[in-house]
């Protein structure tokens, strides 16, 4: 059975509930990116560290590779890949910000919920639809 992508993610990081920075999240993901350094050839190659949860790469592939489409991510894509010449770099480097903002959304939405109660999303809903009951213009 196939999980929807985004479900897969959240419910891999607990609704990002341990993760108080996006770094701690991209470091969980294994997206942290690691230096080789041996000796005196510290000018080597940067790569992703692949340490972390590998399903939550795998749920990551096809949800970067459409929003690589869109506007934003294009530009990432197009300067990361003619930075380093490499098109798989690129697409991780999508994979990471959209990690990244799934991460800054979740936390945000999920935090405005704890802190809105019930009672008081319906009163401020019901102030918002009185105050435009009356700007309406009467009829007689």
């Amino acid at each position: 059975m196939r999980h929807h992508p985004v479900a897969a993610i959240v419910a891999e990081t607990s609704r990002f509930k341990e993760f108080k920075s996006a770094k701690q999240l991209t470091s969980y993901a294994g997206y942290d990116i690691v230096h080789n350094e041996s000796g005196t050839s510290v000018l080597s190659k940067t790569r992703i560290s692949k340490k972390g949860n590998r399903y939550m790469r795998h749920h990551m592939h096809m949800p970067a590779w459409s929003a690589s489409n869109t506007f934003e991510f294009k530009a990432l894509k197009e300067r990361i890949k003619a930075k380093t010449g490499i098109p798989m770099k690129a697409q991780v480097a999508v994979q990471r910000k959209l990690l990244i903002l799934m991460h800054t959304s979740g936390k945000t939405t999920w935090s405005m919920r704890r802190t809105t109660t019930k009672k008081g999303s319906r009163n401020n809903a019901q102030a918002t639809q009185d105050s435009a009951l009356q700007q309406l213009p009467l009829e007689v």
